[in-house]
């Protein structure tokens, strides 16, 4: 068991690897290679393979790059936001230059990888080789993986071998995990067919042992049941790709057609639970391309086909709804990390000064500051010298204080997925304001102490991401002016209906933009003694 544990430890190269063959799959470009070159002969492959295959080995990839194209789209795929069109452009160019670079560096050969289980975090027997020719360099392979360490690298059984495991001698690592035949190996890839792409995973038996013995039932977040379905449902799984033709074939040798057959009826319900581990747009989109492809049972075989030009069709705009999605959800992990980084100083800001910022020493006689807290916060968040430039007795648009307008640090600057084509912010700009009103922990007099915060730092809102047309020069002693009878609406709402939101606690939260009124004010407000239902808000 602990070996399927540790096996999460790879789960990043892997997926490194998997949006790899995604790439390759749906990407498009203007004018598509042709598919060149005949199907290798699976003898001399398997030949080269089988020095990489032990008895941890789960999974063992065979790429031809001399038959790989990417394919042309552009008839196939929905219209795309301006932001996802220009990031596939960008990945198309940069796969396209990666494939070029990859058959001139082969010489056309084949690339393979083997994926074992880790049996500590220091000996984990993956592995991407090569044969090795004039040409082949093991300098350049590094260099193009970004591998530079001494040791990840050697050559070894005819190939050039390199491992992403950090400071290991790769030639250590091969003799810890000697070459052991699998009898399956052989006829997963024929069931591979003549796909360029070729993924064959192959579970150890002792892995299959060990679930029957400590995992009887399947957890509920992959479709619950009796851990047979899987045991005895899947000794091999070959898949094969074809970009160019946009086709796939998954292949899944069960231990008899009664347990294809299980495995098979399990198959829908298993994705489904899986896809309801993401979020609820992304679950959506998921369940879409799961009806696309159903199970067909063909002896004690389970497959599962991307072929027709209607199953291409919908798959790559399924799979371009994902990609959107995926892109929206990292930009906002990114902006919530940003959000938290500005809380944390904030807290030290507070810690040094015992009130958020703008403090009492820098305002005037009205309460109010020249300045923004942004500006007092620069010494918290590394901008101590830009701080010492800012003439602090000086208005914001003075003219030398304006003219430190363009120089705004990065962690204030956010352009969000969801504007629309061509909206943008203008420099020295910035959409991360605070709440200001009523009660608000900004926007007061006086400054605001943590004690201050009766309703509890985790039920009070502190920054908010606002629309463009509501951004502010960062430098600007203004935020967001909240209108009571519709607070939200200069909040920047994602794709899902949700905005973010910094608590005073330090803690950032998607909310939902279509809450009443009275609910948004209460988050927003410090001290007014309501209550917030988290489970209603988010």
């Amino acid at each position: 068991m602990m070996n399927v544990i540790r096996l999460s430890r790879g789960f990043t190269w892997l997926q490194r690897f998997a949006i790899l063959l995604a790439c390759l799959a749906f990407v498009t470009r203007e004018a598509p290679h042709t598919t060149a070159g005949e199907e290798r002969p699976l003898t001399d492959d398997l030949a080269v393979m089988e020095p990489f295959v032990s008895e941890t080995t789960i999974l063992v990839v065979r790429m031809d790059p001399q038959r790989i194209a990417l394919p042309d789209l552009a008839g196939l795929l929905p219209p795309v936001s301006f932001d996802v069109g220009t990031h596939l452009m960008m990945r198309t160019s940069r796969l396209q230059s990666w494939l070029d670079w990859l058959r001139e560096f082969t010489g056309g050969q084949p690339v393979f990888a083997s994926v074992g289980l880790p049996i500590s975090s220091e000996r984990w027997p993956a592995f991407l080789f090569v044969r090795d020719a004039p040409g082949v360099e093991v300098p350049a392979l590094l260099t193009r993986l970004g591998r530079t360490a001494d040791g990840q690298s050697c050559r070894h059984a005819g190939c050039v071998v390199v491992t992403p495991t950090e400071g290991v001698d790769v030639r250590q690592l091969l003799e810890s995990f000697p070459p052991v035949p699998r009898a399956d190996l052989k006829i997963a890839f024929e069931a591979a067919g003549g796909h360029p792409v070729q993924l064959v995973v192959l579970p150890p038996d002792y892995v299959r042992a060990t679930i029957q013995d400590l995992l009887p039932e399947l957890p509920a977040q992959i479709g619950g049941g009796s851990s047979d379905l899987l045991t005895d449902g899947i000794l091999w799984a070959a898949l094969g790709i074809d970009p160019a033709q946009l086709q796939a074939e998954l292949t899944i040798q069960s231990a008899s057609p009664a347990a294809a057959e299980r495995l098979a009826g399990h198959i829908p319900g298993m994705l489904t639970a899986l896809g309801s581990l993401l979020p609820d747009e992304q679950a959506a989109t998921a369940a879409a391309l799961v009806r696309l492809v159903q199970p067909q049972v063909s002896g004690d075989r389970v497959i599962m086909r991307i072929a027709t030009t209607e199953q291409t069709t919908a798959a790559a705009g399924v799979l371009l709804q994902l990609v959107e999605q995926s892109r929206n959800l990292a930009i906002r992990r990114a902006h919530m990390n940003r959000l938290k980084q500005i809380m944390l100083a904030l807290h030290n800001y507070h810690d040094v000064h015992r009130a958020f910022p703008p403090g009492d020493a820098p305002r005037g006689a009205d309460g109010t500051s020249g300045l923004s807290w942004r500006v007092h916060m620069l010494p918290f968040i590394g901008h101590a010298e830009l701080y010492q430039q800012f003439h602090l007795d000086e208005p914001w648009d003075s003219p030398h204080n304006k003219s430190l307008l363009d120089r705004m640090p990065d962690i204030y600057r956010i352009d969000s997925p969801s504007f629309t084509p061509g909206q943008t912010i203008a420099p020295g700009h910035t959409t991360l304001l605070a709440p200001v009103g009523d009660d608000t922990v900004f926007g007061q007099p006086q400054a605001t102490k943590l004690n201050q915060i009766l309703d509890g730092t985790s039920n009070t809102v502190v920054l908010v991401e606002v629309k463009p047309e509501y951004a502010l020069p960062w430098t600007k002693p203004t935020d967001y002016a909240l209108d009571t009878g519709d607070p939200a609406r200069g909040l920047q709402l994602g794709s899902d209906g949700r905005f973010l939101a910094a608590l005073a606690d330090g803690s950032v939260h998607a909310l939902r933009g279509d809450l009443p009124a009275a609910t948004l004010l209460h988050l927003f407000q410090m001290s007014d003694g309501q209550m917030i239902d988290w489970d209603a808000v988010r």
